[in-house]
């Protein structure tokens, strides 16, 4: 009998959860697609022709429906009950059984429950959710994910609708923000919020938003938002502010002036002290006394009015809320009358910023989050404010900085609500170093709020050196302005002064990671790393939990996810936590756990307009997005998020890169090349930047004309990557003599000749000998490499060399027919793998086990392990999806080897996919679509085939004449 009822979940993804908190059965996403598709049919139900044009549209209708069969055979298996019923000549869902929201939802809103319609959507409909080759299922995702929300904005209209029409403003004001949520570009939806908001008396928050609004919609649009809007924003701008009467029994404000350290004073506002003088009254006489329940019923008036009046005053800003305190900025802080040898910059503002962000309890944005959004040119006290209000924070500290007839400093700060520009309360502290003017101060701060101060000093966290404070901060600046070069000097120089300087030490080992393994210096950039770490423990706990996950990732560390899932947990708030988080789940191959952390960021981002020309976070926030997306074979989503970057920052050249990039992908050669050419017309990158795109799209011609230049240039690295370039075109055309010859000798026949000191190159090494046959010697290359001495790297680095390695050495060994020797070190790339965080890595050993297996011809369980290899589809290692596509045919099973091979085509023909050619790819992938009844598909990469071995050398003549041979017998049809 069942026990609990299963529930389908279609907003927000795609999963089954058990109404009784029991693990739920785990589906294969076909399956779930299947069920999705029968729950957003509701009670009609959707056919059978329905569903086999959906999921099986390329094979006859006799296979179709015997494949919707073992599918409906298989789910019943696998929840272990009939959720799918018939419904006269169409199928649909129990729901007794397996309910669904989706269901749920077109229920509720067709009972009038309009509230509980809205409260099942989490999320757009099947959001994420990706059906590798299933075309038409994503076109009916699409459209099926439009419908319904088309249908919950009008539910969400209607609820605000009738909320405002019944004067309930909170619940109008809530229904209306959500409508501009979910279409910000609206001017309707604008407009009714906009009301909704000065009908409750919030104008502020309504000016505010329609400030946002305005500048989305140009953003967006490149246009005007509706006048209505506009108006109404004049008309709310036009009122005039509230005044902020004194209560009629307080004294005035008094200016009082402190001498305690005996340096001139300097005025402080102090807060308003009522009259406590004693007032005699004459004794009333008897008869005109209040009965005790008299006094005792005006007693409690008087309370509810003070009550009233006093909340009706703290919800305007006239009294301090003891609430929870606010989101602070630190800002610019002046000097008057410092002489140059005391001046302190901007280093203040940095510093007061570290020690306040250690009080627990405190909120404080970071100085390089202000610096980041600060506009060009605005480096001053107006800068700094609009960069605070953008960033998130609610109020703000700024001041001057003053000496003393006897050089005594004293610095004056005010706390200003950045909402209504009310100072809230002026702090005054007196000191002989900046260090305890900070301590000072961050002690007056805490206290204001009823938390207790930091221990130590803020030294302990930062550094006791003004000038390494100094250099530390402009090789802040120059990094945000993306001259890294430069900022690593300032960085390197910060820490020459002051060797203990946990934040100039991890700038400089973040920078220094493309700089190959010793810096300028000599030094080594583990070593670099490695101090940067250890002097993390001196940060500020934001700043140590973000060194932290930073350089574990660069050392591919498996804790790094931990500490980074900690720091976003932290500061959920913060978008470059986020971002860590986000880098970290990639990197692990978490691909949707990447896209959600990353878009949390983009939404701070955007939210904050940052206009930094040289150093736009959302468009790096949006950058990641699309590049998690390639990774995730998810090409329709990259292209999309390419998109959403051009119309963000359209000036931008690094926007038609990416475009381009992604269009290649999709083997759009036509547009690839186009957006290729706007990014070079913005000035952008140089013609070497073309190559990786030709050999994307397989344009081997277009290559070998455009890598001339880069063969004659007396720069080794211009050199090396043509060279690089070719050698993949010519191993992709089976010209294995040529590729040969130019990797033992530089040059080749009708090339320039050679010009530069050439380096070993034993990947290249390596590859070239398996092609060529001989995999033990290709082997042995690997093995070779894995003896490397990697001693002075970081334990996580060092697994993630001899896991790589330890995988190749297998593909030759194997290749060799060595099976005895592939068995041990299977063991050791599983144990190696357990030690890189890098997702690939720790699957490496299902590879290797695989091929063990297949050599075995137990080809059902190697292709397990080949499927649990896959670290990304397109990007991991696509030797593994070759290897998983023969285990398929050999049971059968055509259609999902096509799958699999179609994704590895979308990936690149470098890094982790060197080691397979595109032209062998297509050859099986023909063979593929041939055996799944799909001639037409079969032909087209085929011919591909033979257009890339047309000049191949002789041992792949027989291959490609087979695959001509295949094109004429199709063209002559059946004899």
């Amino acid at each position: 009998m069942i026990v609990n009822v299963l529930h389908l979940l279609t907003f927000g993804g795609l999963r089954i959860e058990s109404d009784d908190g029991t693990a739920a059965p785990r589906l294969s996403p076909p399956r779930l697609a299947l069920l999705a598709t029968l729950a957003a049919a509701g009670e009609g139900g959707a056919s059978r022709e329905r569903l086999v044009g959906l999921f099986w549209p390329d094979i006859d209708e006799q296979r179709a429906r015997h494949s919707l069969r073992q599918t409906l055979y298989a789910v019943q298996n696998d929840l272990g009950r009939e959720v799918v019923q018939p419904l006269g000549g169409a199928l649909g869902l129990d729901n007794a059984k397996l309910a669904s929201d989706v269901s749920d939802f077109r229920l509720a809103l067709a009972s009038g429950d309009r509230a509980r319609a809205v409260e099942l959507v989490r999320g757009p409909f099947l959001d994420g959710f990706y059906l590798p080759g299933a075309r038409e299922f994503d076109r009916w995702v699409e459209e099926e994910r439009a419908r319904l929300r088309e249908a919950t904005t009008t539910a969400v209209l209607a609820l605000a609708t009738d909320a405002t029409r019944s004067s309930d403003r909170d619940t109008a004001v809530a229904w209306w923000r959500r409508l501009t949520i979910a279409d910000p570009l609206s001017g309707r939806f604008a407009l009714g919020y906009l009301k909704a908001l000065a009908a409750g008396g919030q104008r502020a928050d309504a000016l505010a938003f329609a400030r946002q609004h305005e500048a989305v919609v140009r953003r967006e649009l490149e246009s005007d938002p509706d006048p209505d809007v506009l108006r109404l924003a004049t008309e709310l701008r036009a009122m005039p502010s509230p005044g902020y009467p004194l209560p009629s029994d307080a004294a005035p404000a008094r200016l009082e002036r402190r001498s305690d350290t005996g340096a001139s004073a300097i005025p402080i506002l102090s807060p308003p002290v009522p009259n406590t003088e004693p007032v005699s009254h004459p004794d009333p006489a008897p008869k005109a006394r209040i009965g005790s329940r008299a006094r005792v019923a005006v007693a409690i008036v008087g309370l509810l009015v003070l009550v009233i009046t006093t909340a009706w005053a703290r919800e305007r800003g006239w009294l301090w809320r003891a609430k929870s305190p606010p989101t602070l900025a630190v800002g610019f802080i002046r000097e008057e009358g410092v002489p140059d040898s005391l001046r302190h910059g901007r280093v203040l503002t940095d510093m007061l910023a570290t020690n306040l962000a250690r009080v627990n309890g405190l909120a404080v944005l970071s100085n390089s989050r202000l610096l980041e959004l600060m506009r060009p040119g605005q480096d001053s006290s107006v800068g700094y404010s609009d960069a605070a209000r953008r960033a998130g924070a609610s109020e703000l500290l700024e001041g001057r900085l003053l000496t003393t007839s006897n050089a005594v400093l004293a610095l004056e700060m005010r706390r200003v609500d950045l909402r209504t520009g009310i100072v809230r309360e002026v702090y005054e502290v007196s000191a002989l170093d900046r260090s305890a003017l900070v301590d000072s101060l961050t002690q007056a701060v805490a206290s204001r709020f009823r938390l207790s101060p930091p221990g130590g000093s803020v030294t302990d966290v930062t550094t006791a050196s003004p000038i390494a404070y100094r250099l530390y901060e402009e090789g802040l600046r120059m990094y945000l302005r993306a001259e890294l070069a430069t900022a690593q000097r300032f960085m390197h120089a910060a820490l020459e002064e002051d060797s203990t300087f946990a934040m100039a030490a991890f700038y400089e080992a973040l920078l220094a990671t493309d700089g190959g393994e010793s810096l300028p210096d000599g030094r080594h950039i583990a070593d670099v790393r490695r101090n940067a770490l250890r002097l993390a423990e001196r940060a500020p706990e934001r700043e140590r939990l973000m060194i932290t996950a930073m350089l574990l990732q660069e050392d591919m560390e498996p804790r790094s996810l931990a500490v980074a899932e900690s720091l976003a947990t932290r500061y959920p708030l913060d978008p470059r936590a986020l971002e860590t988080e986000g880098r970290a789940r990639a990197a692990a191959g978490d691909w949707r756990g990447a896209v959600d952390a990353f878009e949390r960021a983009i939404k701070i981002d955007s939210l904050a307009e940052p206009t930094g020309e040289a150093n736009c976070r959302f468009c790096q926030d949006l950058g990641q997005v699309a590049n998690a997306y390639l990774w995730w074979d998810s090409l329709p989503a990259a292209e999309r998020t390419a998109r959403r970057l051009v119309r963000a920052r359209p000036d931008e050249a690094q926007q038609q890169w990416l475009l381009a990039v992604t269009r290649a992908r999709l083997g759009d050669s036509a547009s690839a090349y186009e957006s290729f050419r706007r990014f070079r017309s913005r000035g952008a990158g140089d013609a070497s930047w073309k190559l990786p795109l030709a050999l994307q799209l397989e344009d081997y011609e277009t290559l070998e004309r455009e890598v001339r230049p880069f063969l004659a240039s007396s720069y080794p690295a211009e050199w090396s990557n043509g060279a690089w370039s070719l050698l993949i075109a010519l191993r992709n055309q089976g010209r294995l003599r040529e590729a040969w010859q130019l990797h033992r000798t530089g040059t080749l026949p009708g090339f320039p000749t050679l010009g530069v000191k050439r380096t070993s190159d034993d990947f290249n090494e390596g590859i070239l000998t398996f092609e060529r046959g001989d995999g033990r010697a290709s082997a042995a290359v690997f093995a070779r490499r894995l003896r490397n001495d990697m001693t002075r790297w970081a334990p996580g680095y060092r697994a993630r060399h001899l896991a790589w390695n330890g995988t190749l050495q297998a593909m030759g060994l194997a290749a060799a027919h060595d099976t005895a020797a592939l068995r041990p070190l299977a063991d050791s790339v599983e144990r190696w793998g357990q030690g890189s965080s890098y997702g690939r890595d720790r699957k490496a050993h299902h590879y290797v086990r695989g091929l063990v297996l297949a050599s075995a011809g137990r080809h059902q369980e190697a292709a397990g392990e080949f499927q649990a290899a896959i670290h990304s589809p397109s990007l991991g290692f696509t030797r593994v999806n070759y290897e998983l596509a023969r285990c398929l045919l050999k049971l059968d099973r055509p259609r999902e080897a096509v799958a699999t091979l179609r994704s590895a085509l979308h990936g690149t023909t470098d890094a982790s996919n060197l080691y397979i050619t595109r032209t062998e790819l297509h050859e099986l992938l023909a063979e593929s679509f041939d055996r799944a009844g799909l001639p037409d598909s079969a032909a087209h990469h085929y011919r591909l085939v033979v257009r890339a071995w047309r000049r191949a050398d002789p041992e792949f003549h027989d291959r490609r004449n087979r695959a001509l041979a295949w094109l004429k017998n199709r063209e002559q049809g059946p004899s």
